[in-house]
């Protein structure tokens, strides 16, 4: 009895495989095209490579190491320039100042602003070294997606007395 049940089941599905259509599907091959993507607007905060001065004295084949060292000589130049405000000094006033500029995909500093004062002056001076840090040098630009593109740079500068 199970040999006959056994039998009559592959029966059926080898009569159920037989009534199965095949369809072929043709494929046809067309060239790959390349979409690109548009290219990036706005100011950005974060980048895939932010930007950095563009130094003699920071010449190097890794990027990562050009802005570690533009970054150093960047601090550097504003310790040696910044004057402590006389009316800051007098009151005793120390704090953190942030002075926002924008690197442009040209290398140009524009657009500064003070967006942390502590008052006397201090602020002022800040943005006075920073303007001059814009005249004298030049940066290399952010990329994102392989595309020079505008940065926002948010630099501090403590204001301490000795």
């Amino acid at each position: 009895m199970r040999f006959i049940i056994l039998i009559l089941s592959f029966l059926a599905a080898q009569q159920l495989l037989a009534q199965t259509e095949v369809h072929t599907i043709k494929v046809r091959k067309e060239p790959a095209v390349e979409v690109r993507e548009p290219a990036p607007t706005g100011v950005f905060r974060v980048v895939e490579n932010m930007p950095y001065l563009n130094l003699e004295s920071c010449k190097s084949t890794i990027r990562k190491e050009q802005q570690r060292c533009s970054d150093a000589f960047l601090h550097k130049f504003v310790a040696s320039n910044i004057k402590y405000p006389k009316e800051a000094r007098e009151i005793g006033i120390e704090g953190r100042v942030i002075v926002s500029f924008i690197i442009r995909a040209d290398g140009a500093m524009t657009d500064f602003t003070i967006v942390k004062d502590i008052g006397e002056g201090c602020g002022d001076e800040a943005l006075r070294v920073l303007k001059s840090v814009s005249e004298q040098y030049k940066w290399i630009p952010g990329t994102q997606r392989g595309q020079a593109v505008d940065v926002l740079y948010n630099f501090p500068i403590k204001f301490g007395l000795k």
